[in-house]
């Protein structure tokens, strides 16, 4: 019986497309050259941006929470109004009390547990939520039934992740300082809290000001 030999012949549409490639211009390197040029000055401008804007946001938060109400609270005023100019819109500035509190991700376990911790001291343990996960093998999905009872001896250590949604933990900032002497507030740097005031200028959009 005649041995049977592979074929060495491109399938026809690799083949058609090997030609394709064989008859195609050279690259224009002076164009991609060009565009590189091009990708490399809008990232610089990107970056340039980037960095005006952080410093721009650093200069506003020290107006909004330093200099205005400072300068506000020594004219014994609480709101003003500035008038536009040009083509500048009007302003109305207001002093607001100001609440912040968020025990973030990306702390340090460490510093995540203490703020736990020192929500529970002050009786405020129900913000907390926790999540328990399970990792489960292939094939080991039944066990999930047994679970609740059986973590440990199942082996199946969990993983515990807690957390306090940072609009939950201002509130209770909030409640808590309202409430004076009765209220109850751990460090407020240990929960990453901010008990401020704020003033942020407001435009006065022309209708508004008829």
């Amino acid at each position: 019986m005649a041995s049977k030999t592979k074929s060495t012949q491109l399938p026809a549409a690799l083949a058609a497309r090997a030609r394709t490639a064989a008859d195609a211009a050279p690259p224009d390197l002076a164009e991609i050259t060009r565009e590189a040029r091009n990708w490399r000055s809008l990232r610089e401008t990107k970056e340039d941006l980037e960095a005006q804007l952080k410093e721009t946001n650093i200069k506003l938060a020290d107006l909004e929470f330093t200099r205005l109400p400072t300068l506000m609270e020594e004219a014994r005023i609480t709101s003003l109004r500035i008038e536009a100019e040009g083509n500048h819109p009007a302003v109305e500035l207001q002093i607001k009390p100001y609440y912040s509190a968020n025990i973030a991700a990306s702390w340090s376990e460490a510093d995540r547990q203490s703020a736990f911790a020192a929500l529970e001291k002050v009786g405020a343990g129900d913000l907390i939520k926790t999540e328990v996960k399970i990792a489960l093998g292939r094939k080991e999905r039944e066990k999930l039934k047994k679970l609740s009872a059986l973590l440990t001896k199942a082996g199946f250590p969990p993983e515990v992740r807690s957390s306090v949604h940072s609009a939950t933990l201002t509130a209770f900032v909030k409640e808590q300082t309202l409430a004076g002497p009765k209220g109850k507030l751990p460090p407020l740097d240990v929960i990453g809290a901010k008990v401020s005031r704020i003033c942020q200028p407001k435009f006065i959009e022309e209708e508004e000001s008829k």
